[in-house]
This record gives C-alpha cells, sequence and structure tokens, in this order.
C-alpha cells in the first residue's frame, strides 16, 4: 500500500520576497510540505474569480491587474492524484511606478556655454532614488548619486 504524506501550501513568496515592484509581471513561488502539488491557482481576488487551474511550477508568473498600490496575491494548489486542494494563502506586494525621465535641460536650455560647469534639470516621471549621468553613453566612471531633479555637472574638456 502507498502511504500518501500531508498536503499543505505553507505560503507563498513575491518576487523573492520584495516589497514592491514597477512591473505587472511577477514571480509567485510556492512553499509547499508533502505531496508535490499538480495545480495551482493564482488570484487577485479572495473568491478566484476567473482563476483557472493551472499544471504546478514554482516559480510561476503572474500578471498584476492595472493601477497602482498595493496588490494582494490569493493561491491555491491541488494535488489530482489525491483530489486534494490546498486552503487558500496570500501575500502582497505594492506596484509602483516605474522612474524614467522625460526630459533633460542644461543651463535652462541654453544651447551653448563657455563654462565647463552646467546646471542639469531633470524631469521625470514616477519616484527615482538615485541618478547617474556620464559624458558617455556606457555610464563607465558614472556612479549613482541620491536623487534631486537639480544639480551641477562638471563638462570634461575636449
Amino acid at each position: 500500500t502507498y502511504t500518501y504524506l500531508p498536503f499543505e501550501l505553507n505560503g507563498i513568496s513575491i518576487n523573492n520576497g520584495s516589497t514592491q515592484t514597477s512591473s505587472r509581471s511577477i514571480s509567485v513561488a510556492f512553499s509547499t510540505s508533502g505531496e508535490i502539488p499538480t495545480h495551482y491557482k493564482l488570484s487577485e481576488n479572495k473568491d478566484f474569480t476567473n482563476a483557472s487551474w493551472i499544471e504546478y511550477v514554482s516559480p510561476a508568473s503572474f500578471q498584476l491587474s492595472d493601477g497602482y498600490g498595493k496588490k494582494t496575491i490569493y493561491a491555491m494548489t491541488k494535488n489530482t492524484n489525491r483530489d486534494d486542494e490546498s486552503e487558500a494563502v496570500s501575500a502582497s506586494i505594492n506596484y509602483i511606478e516605474g522612474a524614467s525621465i522625460s526630459a533633460i535641460q542644461l543651463n535652462n536650455g541654453a544651447t551653448s556655454t563657455v563654462d565647463s560647469t552646467v546646471r542639469v534639470k531633470l524631469t521625470v516621471t514616477g519616484s527615482p532614488s538615485q541618478y547617474r549621468i556620464s559624458k558617455c553613453n556606457s555610464f563607465s566612471g558614472a556612479s549613482w548619486k541620491t536623487f534631486s531633479p537639480e544639480f551641477d555637472f562638471t563638462l570634461s574638456t575636449g
């Protein structure tokens, strides 16, 4: 005879435990014990409205709904060999707007300068925490600095 192991979904982890993401595509890892599940379902709805059973893989990919803010993901697993479903578990992640630069202005829009130091003004979307600026597109030697929408930058000669 075959003795089945207890089957349980202990929890889920979103993006390896991250608290926030700027991408709608996330990764959900399942923490299970006992028999390995054969299927899972994920949803932002506690009642799993419109969620379907999918062949088990961990981590699984999931697409967050539109709209920034706290997103709670609910998960269930099942083992079709035992006709057994887990209790639902959940985890949350904060979906934030990604930061991007929409405009860079030097010296209030001047087209030329004789000064080696220029005033840089960045127009951004989102909430960046750091920036890098460089005279070359590889950003070689450029270090990350605490974000400020305006700062001075020294140009190299030549």
